[in-house]
């Protein structure tokens, strides 16, 4: 019986274990499937050319209050559980028109998207990206105290829970700056442990594949009682 114990155990921990290694990636460069919009007086619009490479976005911000340029992945949504993950969000930045090398660059938020209601999260400042592409890399854990509602109906901040379809995009903004473009290519969000470059990926485990763990402890379990009972 002790033996069967162990084995049940070991199962449980194996579970868990392939369970809390899976991870999120969402990448784009093309944005030929991007919603785009402002809030306030700024713009999000997508350029076939000029990208590193190929297509680009361009973030126009015309503003006295701070204003943002809006755009989040239609067509890659996710269930998961996300409050607590880590996350690093990667773009590359180029200047624009009114950029200048003195100035912070822009301010870029992370974006959530849940039915309809935009979230935003205020992560940093590009700084001056220069004539040629540059990557800023923001990183943090996120949370649903960390988002501001920014247009929708939904509630004051997303549920992170994993009971709500969530899509991800990002914006970029100003404030008292004037008229100022950036460039913006290659979106990356990684959500969940990083997995370094030399390491074996752990598989994750489908909801088929818990369910017949599930079944192989129940009948572990099973086996346990019928021979601690005679």
């Amino acid at each position: 019986m002790k033996r069967i114990l162990n084995c049940m155990i070991l199962l449980s921990a194996t579970c868990i274990a392939l369970s809390a290694h899976a991870q999120i990636v969402v990448t784009d460069g093309d944005f030929t499937a991007w919603t785009l919009g402002n809030i306030g007086t700024s713009t999000m619009t997508t350029e076939a050319a000029g990208g590193n490479p190929a297509a680009r976005l361009n973030a126009t911000t015309t503003s006295g209050i701070r204003t943002w340029g809006t755009g989040f992945k239609n067509d890659f949504s996710t269930n998961a559980p996300l409050n607590g993950s880590p996350f690093t969000l990667r773009l590359d930045a180029l200047a624009g028109a009114g950029d200048f090398a003195s100035g912070q660059g822009q301010y870029v938020m992370l974006l959530v998207e849940q039915g309809g209601t935009l979230y935003g999260a205020y992560l940093g400042v590009t700084g001056y990206p220069g004539t040629s592409f540059s990557t800023a890399t923001f990183s943090g854990t996120l949370t649903a105290a960390m988002f501001t509602k920014l247009s929708g109906p939904g509630a004051a901040a997303p549920d992170l829970s994993g009971a709500t379809s969530t899509r991800f995009g990002f914006g970029g903004g100003n404030q008292s700056s004037g008229t100022m473009t950036q460039y913006y290519d290659n979106f990356s969000l990684t959500i969940g442990a990083t997995v370094a470059a030399n390491a074996t990926p752990i598989p994750t485990v489908s909801d088929g594949g818990l369910a017949m763990l599930a079944i192989a402890l129940a009948a572990l379990a099973h086996l346990a009682l019928r021979r601690g009972s005679r």
